[in-house]
């Protein structure tokens, strides 16, 4: 399903991920990933 609600931006999901360590990562990339990359979409201008 599509995220509800305005796309944040990659940049602070970048972030967001950069503070995480491993095992915080495999725990929680798959949900994040398709986050991540819906944002990137948005960000250059595609329908999201």
């Amino acid at each position: 399903t599509a995220p509800t609600g305005p796309v944040p931006s990659p940049a602070l999901l970048l972030r967001e991920l950069g503070g995480w360590d491993g095992a915080l990562c495999r725990r929680e990339l798959p949900c994040v990933l398709p986050r991540l990359l819906i944002s990137f979409w948005c960000q250059l201008g595609c329908e999201c």
